[in-house]
């Protein structure tokens, strides 16, 4: 499955150099309503505060998109749309599709455990099954962004010098196309020397549609477009 990643320039450099991207952690999601979009009485709430807490000790996530056409996503996370968007082909049965609602339904609707019997000494793991619906239930605002998100375990994806978590591109995170801002100042030069450890990947460059709101190819900018064939030299 194709789906997007929009970043910075520097970060989305750093990320085609090192292979990998940066593990977002919970609890630093840009959306307070993360893993809390139920209607939920005292007790529920302060067991899927527990469920999150020890989510984001063990899980961080990746977050994609199913287009870069959006604009808004140019405006929000690649700085303006000076930054790029990279695209990757994504095993299917790893990722888990957000969903998004009007209204905040009911727990009891959702079948959130009633955690009143549960006490802090007990496995979390065993009564989360039904707050996995929790993981990717968004408002319906954020529906532009048409999400996806991949859940990585944090052990063994540690890096020591940043102390940031990364996960590595593999068969199935697989690096395949890059677009670039409208507004970057990256050069094709400085992104075909990156990409030659990339063989296959389609370079694009955007720019505003003449005619609707979307963001598109710029089929004039020829440079961008002999950059694929460079890197797979």
């Amino acid at each position: 499955m194709r789906l997007y990643h929009f970043t910075t320039t520097p970060h989305g450099l750093a990320a085609i150099r090192d292979r990998r991207l940066k593990l977002a952690r919970i609890t630093q999601l840009n959306d307070p309503f993360e893993f809390a979009g139920a209607i939920m009485d005292r007790g529920v709430r302060r067991y899927a505060r527990h469920w999150k807490d020890y989510l984001n000790k063990r899980v961080g996530l990746l977050c994609f998109s199913e287009t870069w056409r959006e604009p808004l996503l140019w405006a929000h996370y690649a700085k303006s749309h000076e930054g790029i968007c990279l695209g990757f082909d994504i095993e299917h049965s790893g990722l888990t599709k957000v969903q998004y609602v009007e209204t905040r339904p009911n727990a009891q609707d959702l079948n959130l455990v009633d955690p009143l019997v549960v006490s802090d000494q007990d496995d979390t793991r065993q009564f989360s099954a039904p707050y996995v619906k929790l993981m990717a239930l968004k408002f319906r605002a954020w529906e532009y962004e048409r999400e996806w998100r991949l859940f990585c375990p944090l052990d063994g994806n540690l890096d020591h010098v940043s102390q940031l978590y990364f996960d590595e591109f593999r068969a199935t995170l697989t690096l395949s196309e890059v677009i670039v801002g409208h507004r970057s100042t990256l050069t094709p030069d400085r992104l075909s020397a990156l990409l030659k450890g990339h063989p296959g990947v389609t370079v694009r460059k955007a720019r505003p549609a003449h005619r609707t709101f979307d963001v598109v190819e710029d089929r004039s900018a020829r440079k961008w477009r002999q950059v694929s064939t460079a890197s797979a030299t």
